[in-house]
């Protein structure tokens, strides 16, 4: 290797085990800058030999900590209802993360499912854990928790929590549907048809619901109505209730409706969670309207 620039030529470099490169050459310079100590300081004569040896210094290997998502917000859930969401902890540096106990978060929130607290995650792996929010009261609700780790510059990460409970009573009307939607991985449609009504002065909301999907599994009818919310402004409807089922089909204790009024079929959009006596999701499905529609009125037929 030879190179010539401000009067300096480069014979050769080399690099040793540790990463450090020596480049041994010549020069003509006067001015050519050299370390306390050198065997030769300055230009003797026509030209000098050097050898210089570029360190590259420590490498620096240390965990890093991401959290998602970062809040939680849960939105809107109806009183005696359930919303779980799954936080993801992953270790983005290049040394292991140690990961502490996770603190509890405050009512109505809850850690259902822990697979974070006290692991060690190697770069590039990541864990998870479920929160529910459960509200057993309308209105808003707040709260966080912290993941203790030894990331070095962000020990511990606070994840903030977020919902809102609503419950009978935050508005009033009827809701009626009737219609199919389109199952994935099954032939045909599921059918559905509901009629929900909660009048200011009532207890709790009247109505039914029938839902059958079309391979037969999911084939059920309401045995009553607990609860009904409306948000006209969005034109949006989710109610709950129990339910009962046929020998031979999925049994379900529970369910909970989401339906979105948009003008018919094609813009309908109809929701439903089907739950256990444990109140564990063993059915989902949703999809806007193939057939029917749905429809939402603040002050009845």
């Amino acid at each position: 290797m030879s190179r010539t620039r401000e009067r300096r030529i480069f014979d050769g470099i080399a690099v040793d085990g540790a990463g450090s490169a020596y480049v041994t050459g010549r020069t003509y310079s006067a001015d050519f800058p050299t370390t306390g100590g050198a065997f030769d300081e300055s230009l003797d004569g026509g030209v000098d030999a050097f050898v210089t040896k570029l360190y590259p210094g420590p490498v620096t290997t240390e965990p890093d900590i991401i959290v998602t998502p970062l809040p939680v917000p849960f939105g809107d859930v109806l009183v005696g209802s359930t919303a779980d969401q799954v936080v993801t902890v992953k270790n983005e540096g290049n040394a292991d993360l140690n990961i502490g106990s996770i603190t509890t978060p405050g009512a109505p929130f809850s850690i259902i499912s822990d697979n974070v607290s006290n692991q060690t995650l190697t770069p590039g792996q990541e864990a998870t854990l479920t929160v529910r929010f459960a509200p057993v009261a309308a209105g808003p609700f707040n709260s966080s928790f912290d993941i203790p780790s030894n990331d070095p510059d962000e020990n511990p990460v606070t994840v903030n929590l977020s919902g809102n409970g609503i419950g009978i009573g935050s508005l009033f009307g009827t809701t009626v549907g009737n219609g199919q939607i389109t199952v994935p991985g099954n032939p045909g449609f599921a059918q559905f048809v509901f009629d929900v009504v909660c009048w200011t002065g009532q207890s709790e909301p009247k109505g039914m619901l029938i839902y059958k999907d079309p391979a037969g599994k999911v084939n059920f009818r309401s045995e009553k109505i607990t609860g009904l919310v409306f948000d006209f402004a969005n034109q949006k409807a989710v109610f709950k209730g129990t339910a009962k089922s046929p020998a031979g089909a999925i049994q379900a204790a529970a369910f909970k409706v989401e339906v979105e009024d948009h003008n018919g079929a094609g813009n309908d959009l109809f929701k439903i969670w089907l739950y256990d006596k444990n109140n564990v999701v063993i059915y989902h499905e949703e999809g806007h309207l193939k057939l029917g529609n749905i429809r939402l009125l603040a002050s009845g037929y």
